[in-house]
């Protein structure tokens, strides 16, 4: 990583003036995003300039990018416009029956337990929401020990928002896959920054939105089914993309006992109408600096950065709160002074000295990137008041 960090941090013009270290909350836009997105709205102002053949080619390959990045084939690859939307795809696409139950860690992130609050409502199942372990974090055995034979799906982060820790989602893609039960991903926190294979974890699904680590802003999600999942999660709605044959008004009855209304196949069966082609746009420019950069190699760069920013920290009198050990960190980490009141003191400060964090419930949540270096560490370091004062 080091020998290519430069060429990636011009990509960064936050790089000049403030240490973004909140990747975690927003990713920004790279330079060449922004210019892609400056082009985009030059071209839009021209009607001449609508191109369908062109549309459905930045589609297909941002399909194929994301394919890239999650181990799913292009054709599983589908487009919301959010995480809660892709999650709502997802449970939505189940034939719930009253007695099913899904479970989901008790401290998951919102737009996952919304979804199923939402999901309990519509068809009386049982939410089994699991207490984290004595560490404040997601068990995957305590998961496994809810699921009965009534369980029909489970849901959790693979990374975990408040402070980084990575699930062991093979493990529980190898238990669930072989008894029928669903595994739906949010992958929010890892698409981009760490490596997925959705084959080998037998998961379901794998949805993100795309703000932040993807740098390609709000108002487009991502999600990618497993091989075969999509023939197994109906489509809760349905328009003009979704089906193999797009018919006239004028040509056809609508009596769909005729065979015409046959799905397309794999993930594209979800896409119902026209797509943000500016936020596509911002998707597909940024997923070529991330898959240039690698995922791969950048975990394990963002690892490095952890670990340094961790034993720094450390000896300034902070408390660690991540894990922070190979099997489960990530690519940020929370840090603490042991209260509130100190770790907004020290965000405060930081923030004076044009330093980005941000405040979460674990504690200081500071998330580099893969253009980050341990000069930017070392800054961070040095600016980070002794004990919180």
């Amino acid at each position: 990583m080091t020998t290519t960090q430069g060429h990636y941090r011009e990509e960064f013009a936050a790089t000049g003036d403030w240490l973004y270290f909140d990747h975690a909350s927003t990713g920004y836009y790279p330079a060449r995003t922004v210019a892609a997105i400056q082009e985009y709205a030059a071209r839009a102002a021209n009607p001449i300039n609508y191109d369908t053949a062109g549309n459905e080619r930045l589609r297909q390959e941002t399909r194929e990018q994301v394919a890239r990045l999650t181990g799913a084939l292009p054709e599983n690859v589908a487009f919301t416009s959010s995480l809660s939307e892709a999650m709502n795809l997802l449970a939505n696409g189940l034939d719930w029956v009253a007695g099913d139950n899904v479970v989901v860690p008790a401290g998951e992130f919102p737009s996952v337990t919304y979804t199923f609050v939402n999901i309990r409502k519509r068809y009386g199942i049982e939410l089994r929401r699991v207490p984290p372990n004595a560490a404040g974090r997601t068990d995957i055995d305590a998961l496994i020990a809810a699921i009965d034979d009534n369980t029909r799906a489970v849901a959790l982060s693979h990374v975990e928002w408040a402070d980084g820790y990575r699930n062991d989602i093979a493990a529980l893609g190898a238990y669930c896959r072989p008894r029928g039960i669903e595994v739906f991903v949010d992958a929010t926190q890892a698409m981009g920054a760490q490596p997925i294979d959705i084959d080998a974890w037998q998961a379901t699904a794998v949805a993100a939105h795309a703000y932040k680590w993807l740098l390609a802003g709000h108002g487009l999600g991502v999600v990618a089914f497993g091989a075969g999942a999509a023939n197994r999660i109906y489509p809760a709605y349905a328009g003009f993309h979704s089906f193999e044959t797009v018919l006239d008004d004028s040509s056809y009855s609508y009596d769909d006992t005729s065979g015409t209304f046959e799905f397309k196949p794999g993930a594209l069966r979800y896409q119902t109408g026209g797509f943000d082609k500016l936020s596509m746009t911002a998707l597909h420019v940024s997923l070529s600096l991330i898959l240039d950069a690698d995922p791969t190699r950048t975990s394990v760069h963002g690892s490095e950065l952890v670990q340094r920013l961790a034993a720094g920290a450390t000896a300034r009198g902070y408390q660690v709160v991540s894990d922070i050990e190979p099997a489960h960190g990530s690519q940020f980490l929370a840090l603490t002074t042991g209260s509130v009141a100190g770790d907004q003191h020290v965000v405060d400060i930081l923030a004076g000295q044009r330093i980005k964090v941000a405040l979460r419930p674990k504690g200081i949540r500071v998330a580099p990137y893969f253009y980050h270096d341990h000069n930017d560490v070392e800054r961070f370091l040095q600016a980070l008041p002794t004990g919180g004062q």
